[in-house]
C-alpha cells in the first residue's frame, strides 16, 4: 500500500505541471486542480483502508511541526472566506490559495513528507521538469506556425503557450527544478564519488529551457512577466488600505477581493501610465501582498510560520537553498497554483529528508479511540468527496460548457452559444464571469432580432429582461466590484427607449464611479448616457471630470466640446476643440483633419445633430 501511495504522489507531481485540457474555458488551473483533487481522494481512501485493516497510526515529528502552521494558515484563509469574502462560493473554488486547494496541497505535503526517501517523488519531479524543458525548447522555435491545425489546437501557435499556463509559472517551475536537479547531482556525487551524467544532462536542458523562456519574455513586446498583476506601488497601497480597519487587519478584505481594493487605491499616476485602460487587477505584485490584502495579518503570519518551520527543520544547505528560493518567489512574484504547489512540495521534501523525521507508530485497540480516529478519518474523506462531487464536478462541467460557447462563436452558431452559456450558469450560478458573459449574449440576441425585417418583439423583450437579470445577478454575487455595475449600466444604456432604463443606467454608472473613483471609461459611458438623454449640463460636468482625470485622452475633449455646442455654448465648444487639436497634433493623430473641420463648423454655427463618435 505504501508503494501504491508513493506512485500516486509521484505520478501526480509528474503530470500536474504538464496537465492541461483544451476542453475547458480555462485550460490550465482547473484541470490541474481536478487532477490533484482526485489524487488526494485516492490517497485518503487508501489510508482509510489501511487503518481499518491494521488499526495502526503512524506519524513523523517533523512532518507535524510544519503541518501545524499549515493548518493555521488553512483555518485563517477559511475564516476570511467565510466572513470577509463577498462571493464565498467563488472564493472557496479559488485555484490559487482558496480553502479547498489549500486542503489538497496539505494532503500532498503530508504524503510527500512521509516518504522514507525521495527516490519516487524526486525522480518524478525531475522527470517532469525534463519534459517541460524539452517542450519549452521545442516551442521556442515555433514548429506549428506553418502547420494547419484544427481549431481546437490553434493555441499551439500562441507564442506564449506553455503547459503551466503562464510564462512566469514556467520560469518559476524551471528555476525550482534546476535547483533541485543541481542539488541532487551534488548529493549523488558526494555519496557515490561518481559523475552522474544523466543528472548533468538534466541540469543542462533545464538551464537551456529557462534561458529560452526568459528570452521569450524579453523578445515579445506584448509579453509580460505577470498577466493581470498590479504594480508594486499600488499593491502596497492596497495592502495599507485593506489593513487600515480592525476587521481588515485581522481577516483582510476576503479571498477574491483584491480587485475591489485596487479600485479604491488607484491614483492619478495610473491614468498616466500605459495600462490606464485596465480597470482593475485580480493579483497583487507578490504572493505575500496578496495574502495580506485578501486574508489579513493572521494568514500572513501563519504563512511566515510555515516558512520558519521549514527553515528550522531543514538543517542541510540544500534544504535552505530550496526553501530560500521559494521564499524569494513569494516576495517577488504574484500568487499562483504552481507557486503554492512547489512550496508545499519543497516542505514535504525537506521534512522527508530530515534526519529526525522518524516514523512513530501506535496500535489502536481501545474501541472508543478506534471509533474516534475512524470517524475523523472518514469525515475528512467524505467532506473532500462531497466537495468534489457537488462542487468541483459541476464547476468543471460549467467550464466545459463555457468552452463550447467559445467554439460556437468561432462557428458563428448563436443558438449553441446561448445554450452552452445557459448551461454554465445553471451548473454553477456563483461564478460572476458566467453571469456577465450570459448577460451580454442576451443583449446581443436582442440586437440581432431587432435588425430583422420582421422582428419578434417577444424574443426581444425576453432577451433584454434576461440580460438585465443576469447583470443584476452578477452584482448580487459581488456588489463591491465596479465592473459588475458597469456591465449593468451598459445593458441599460443599450435599451434607453425602455421605460425607466435611463434612471437605471445612470444609477449603475454612478455606483461604478463611486467604487472606482479614478476611472475615466466609466465617466465617458455616463456622459454618453446624459448626452443621449439631451441632459447636456450633466454631460458637460462628467466629461470635464474625465479631462481632469486623464488630460491626454482626446475622446474626453471631443465629447465635452459636442456637449457644450449642443448646450448652445459654441464659444466653449470651440475653445475645447482648440485644446483637442493641440493634443491631436502632439500625438500625430489621423483624426486631426476631421476634428479641425468640426471645429470650424462649431465656429460657423453649423448644426450638429449626431452624437459624437469615439476618436483616438
Amino acid at each position: 500500500m505504501q508503494k501504491l501511495k508513493s506512485y500516486i504522489v509521484g505520478l501526480s507531481l509528474f503530470f500536474v505541471p504538464l496537465f492541461f485540457l483544451p476542453i475547458t474555458h480555462e485550460f490550465y488551473n482547473i484541470n490541474k486542480f481536478m487532477l490533484m483533487a482526485i489524487s488526494s481522494i485516492a490517497l485518503l481512501s487508501i489510508s482509510s483502508y489501511q487503518f481499518l485493516k491494521t488499526r495502526q497510526i503512524s506519524w513523523s515529528k517533523n512532518s507535524l511541526r510544519i503541518l501545524l502552521p499549515m493548518s493555521i494558515f488553512l483555518v485563517t484563509v477559511s475564516l476570511s472566506t467565510a466572513i470577509a469574502s463577498t462571493n464565498k462560493v467563488q472564493a472557496v473554488l479559488n485555484y490559487t490559495y482558496g480553502p479547498l486547494i489549500l486542503a489538497v496541497f496539505m494532503v500532498f505535503y503530508w504524503y510527500i513528507s512521509r516518504e522514507e526517501s525521495d527516490n519516487t517523488v524526486g525522480l518524478m519531479l525531475r522527470f517532469s521538469g525534463l519534459c517541460v524543458s524539452v517542450i519549452t525548447i521545442i516551442l521556442f522555435f515555433h514548429p506549428f506556425d506553418s502547420v494547419i491545425l484544427p481549431k481546437t489546437f490553434q493555441f499551439l501557435k500562441n507564442q506564449n503557450f506553455t503547459p503551466l499556463g503562464t510564462q512566469l509559472d514556467l520560469m518559476l517551475f524551471l528555476g525550482f527544478v534546476l535547483i533541485y536537479q543541481f542539488l541532487h547531482w551534488l548529493k549523488t556525487k558526494k555519496e557515490t564519488r561518481r559523475t552522474d551524467w544523466l543528472a548533468i544532462l538534466g541540469v543542462a536542458i533545464s538551464t537551456t529551457a529557462l534561458v529560452l523562456s526568459f528570452l521569450t519574455l524579453t523578445q515579445r513586446s506584448t509579453s509580460s512577466l505577470a498577466q493581470n498583476t498590479a504594480p508594486l506601488n499600488l499593491s502596497l497601497k492596497a495592502t495599507v488600505e485593506s489593513l487600515s480597519t480592525p476587521f481588515g487587519f485581522v481577516l483582510g478584505s476576503g479571498i477574491n477581493n483584491f480587485s475591489s481594493v485596487f479600485t479604491q487605491v488607484k491614483d492619478s499616476a495610473h491614468n498616466s501610465s500605459e495600462s490606464w485602460a485596465v480597470n482593475s487587477y485580480d493579483n497583487a505584485y507578490s504572493a505575500i501582498l496578496q495574502v495580506l490584502v485578501e486574508s489579513g495579518l493572521l494568514s500572513a503570519l501563519a504563512l511566515v510560520g510555515v516558512f520558519v518551520s521549514g527553515f528550522l527543520i531543514g538543517r542541510s544547505k540544500a534544504s535552505l537553498i530550496l526553501l530560500g528560493y521559494m521564499a524569494m518567489m513569494f516576495l517577488t512574484t504574484p500568487a499562483s497554483l504552481i507557486q503554492f504547489l512547489l512550496l508545499y512540495c519543497a516542505l514535504g521534501i525537506i521534512a522527508s529528508d530530515s534526519t529526525k523525521n522518524r516514523k512513530q507508530t501506535i496500535h489502536i485497540s481501545e474501541k472508543k479511540s478506534l471509533f474516534l480516529i475512524g470517524f475523523i478519518n472518514a469525515s475528512t474523506l467524505i467532506t473532500l468527496t462531497l466537495f468534489f462531487v457537488f462542487g468541483l464536478v459541476p464547476t468543471y462541467r460549467a467550464e466545459m460548457a463555457m468552452r463550447s460557447s467559445v467554439d460556437a462563436v468561432a462557428n458563428n452558431d448563436l443558438r449553441e452559444l446561448y445554450n452552452n452559456q445557459y448551461s454554465a450558469v445553471i451548473l454553477n450560478p456563483y461564478i460572476e464571469r458566467y453571469r456577465l458573459n450570459f448577460s451580454q449574449t442576451n443583449l446581443f440576441v436582442a440586437k440581432q432580432m431587432a435588425t430583422r425585417s420582421n422582428p419578434d418583439q417577444a424574443i426581444i423583450t425576453s432577451s433584454v429582461q434576461q440580460a438585465i437579470n443576469e447583470a443584476q445577478s452578477a452584482i448580487s454575487l459581488n456588489p463591491k466590484k465596479a465592473s459588475n455595475w458597469e456591465n449593468l449600466g451598459i445593458i441599460y444604456k443599450n435599451v434607453l427607449g425602455v421605460k425607466g432604463a435611463e434612471q437605471w443606467a445612470i444609477a449603475a454608472f454612478q455606483r461604478a464611479i463611486l467604487l472606482d473613483t479614478q476611472n475615466v471609461s466609466y465617466r465617458l459611458e455616463l456622459g454618453g448616457v446624459f448626452y443621449s438623454l439631451k441632459q447636456y449640463e450633466n454631460a458637460i460636468k462628467i466629461f470635464q471630470e474625465a479631462t481632469l482625470l486623464k488630460p491626454d485622452l482626446p475622446n474626453s475633449y471631443y465629447n465635452l466640446a459636442h456637449s457644450y455646442y449642443q448646450n448652445q455654448n459654441s464659444k466653449e465648444a470651440v475653445r475645447v476643440m482648440d485644446m483637442l487639436l493641440v493634443l491631436l497634433k502632439k500625438q500625430s493623430s489621423t483624426n486631426y483633419e476631421k476634428v479641425l473641420k468640426e471645429r470650424n463648423d462649431f465656429a460657423s454655427g453649423m448644426p450638429q445633430n449626431q452624437a459624437p463618435t469615439v476618436i483616438q
